[in-house]
């Protein structure tokens, strides 16, 4: 995780994923999130509208949400999606009367490995967000149930996609906001990670701190797609959340293209 302000670079380097439930600790896939007074700030509805790619089909249609089957053999480890991924697109369109610095899209719940950072399936537990953990009483993953996913955040790299009736558009695609991808998320993301936008270019995998001008009322719309890898089959919610500042924006350290965990 990078600290939106230059010359404040904070990177925590777990070098070991805790195993296990014991002794008061529970480990649960995700960031520390480090941020300071300056950083970017919840955006609520208001501010960035958001809305399907596709809106003539449901939240669960293509293109909208796609399963993938084929394993991405270009992460750090084929065990970050050994049952491929889900995608899901989304656009989004500054509604208000500024700019919108410094976007990123922080997740804030999903259902990821508990205990360990790459189950087999058979023995994934589910933890999410809600983890107890330390001085709190029962430490436990949180999850739900054995019909839950177990997902990891993924990078995703810019494509062209076609809505069911219209011309192919640019979804861009969204990378975890990292140092240089192999510090913090080897074993893909999870709670509480980062992620940003990247270049227009398709295929791009550089990550970058976005403007989002307001261009009149209402102001452009942009596409981006998220990608997650299956640790494990089961229903599952996830919650996103925009992150940006309507202040001057600060020279930002971007996201290197070989984030690709």
């Amino acid at each position: 995780m990078v600290s939106p302000l230059p010359g404040i670079n904070i990177a925590f380097n777990i070098t070991n994923f805790p195993t296990g439930i014991g002794n008061g600790l529970v480990s649960v896939l995700g960031a520390a999130g480090p941020q300071n007074n300056a950083a970017p700030a919840d955006l609520p509805e208001t501010k960035l509208a958001s809305s399907l790619f596709d809106t003539t089909k449901s939240s669960t249609q293509l293109p909208n949400a796609e399963r993938r089957y084929v394993l991405d053999n270009t992460n750090t480890t084929i065990n970050n999606n050994p049952m491929g991924s889900f995608i899901f697109r989304f656009g989004f369109r500054n509604t208000s009367a500024s700019d919108i610095n410094r976007l990123r899209f922080r997740v804030d719940n999903l259902s990821v490995p508990c205990g360990q950072p790459s189950p087999a399936a058979a023995t994934a537990l589910v933890g999410s967000g809600n983890a107890r953990n330390l001085s709190q009483t029962s430490p436990n993953c949180q999850g739900t149930d054995n019909k839950t996913a177990v997902l990891k955040m993924l990078n995703m790299p810019t494509e062209f996609v076609a809505p069911e009736n219209g011309s192919p558009s640019i979804v861009r695609g969204s990378v975890i906001e990292d140092t240089d991808g192999t510090q913090m998320a080897p074993n893909g993301g999870g709670v509480n990670n980062s992620l940003v936008r990247t270049g227009a270019e398709p295929g791009s995998l550089t990550g970058e701190f976005t403007t989002v001008v307001p261009g009149g009322s209402p102001g452009p719309k942009f596409f981006i797609g998220f990608r997650m890898g299956v640790v494990k089959g089961g229903s599952f919610r996830f919650l996103f959340q925009p992150e940006g500042s309507s202040g001057t924006p600060l020279p930002s350290p971007t996201v290197s293209p070989e984030i690709s965990k």
